[in-house]
């Protein structure tokens, strides 16, 4: 069975350790903060002091990082995965990247003797636990169908897009699918609610078109927020960024991206992203002369 390490045991990092730890796979693990490597640690895994020395000791490398920055020095930089990692090992990226970041990291692995899988997470922390958490994946076929005890050891099929980049930029296209959504699910209850319309009606609206949502948002008309990383707002500004490089029209997704940096501006990108519009559109209702109806 092969050792794997994960650099990166946050919100997402840990839940994973942990489900690879109950598959039996012997674990390494190394994050900046002490206290999540020690919750590990219980659980049977071994600390490293840095991601070189990680790297040196694992078949398998797993990053869940952040911006691309922070991948790009974790991985390639002084003391990083790549001087520590052996001949043939496998290092799998799953942190929040651009495409084009993810294959300048690639191509450099794979020209030191090394293999890579690009991988995005399809989901949220909490189904990590339940193993439901889903995974795009690409590079070669090989290399990915290698690693996949180890992903269905973590969570559920992944699905594979083909070559380097396409994972990381399918996964872009599902949330800015997601924020134009959000975007303009919180528009027109605010739309409603300054015409009267109270938010029951509202939701049993969107109970017809989108039953799955109705819960949710149902819990954050009520006051139920979550406060984590807004990741969908980091893949839209990638997504809108990428348009602009490529011009390609995209009026809806930019107007969307700045309506989310306006949001940011008030200080509420703490929350989670439906959570983060609706405080936006919530202040905005009751910056009104007259609050609307059946507002929280």
């Amino acid at each position: 069975m092969k050792t794997v390490g994960i650099i990166g045991v946050g919100q997402m990092g840990a839940p994973m350790g942990k489900n690879l730890l109950k598959a039996g796979y012997p674990l390494n693990v190394y994050d900046i903060d002490e206290k999540q490597m020690d919750l590990l640690a219980e659980a049977g895994a071994k600390k490293a002091t840095g991601a070189r020395d990680l790297a040196a000791r694992s078949d398998v490398v797993m990053t869940i990082l952040t911006w691309p920055k922070v991948v790009e020095e974790v991985v390639l930089g002084k003391g990083g995965v790549l001087e520590g990692l052996r001949k043939g090992a496998i290092l799998i990226e799953c942190s929040s990247t651009d495409h084009e970041t993810s294959i300048e990291i690639g191509k450099k692995v794979e020209a030191a003797g090394c293999r890579y899988v690009e991988a995005a997470l399809r989901g949220r922390y909490h189904l990590v636990e339940s193993k439901e958490l889903g995974f795009l994946t690409a590079g070669k076929r090989e290399t990915v169908e290698e690693c996949e005890p180890i992903l269905l050891a973590i969570g559920k099929k992944a699905l594979y897009t083909g070559e380097l980049g396409s994972a990381k930029l399918l996964k872009i296209a599902g949330a800015m699918l997601n924020a134009a959504e959000t975007a303009v699910m919180w528009e027109v209850l605010a739309w409603c609610l300054q015409n009267g319309i109270t938010r029951e009606g509202f939701l049993e609206i969107l109970r017809e078109r989108s039953p799955g949502r109705v819960e949710h948002i149902a819990q954050i008309l009520n006051g139920q927020l979550e406060t984590s990383p807004s990741w969908v707002a980091k893949d839209l500004y990638h997504g809108v960024k990428i348009a602009g490089a490529k011009e390609i029209p995209t009026p809806i997704l930019s107007a969307v991206n700045a309506l989310t940096n306006l949001a940011q501006t008030q200080n509420i990108e703490g929350y989670r992203y439906s959570e983060m519009l609706w405080k936006f559109y919530e202040r905005t209702l009751r910056g009104s002369k007259e609050p609307p109806p059946d507002s929280p």
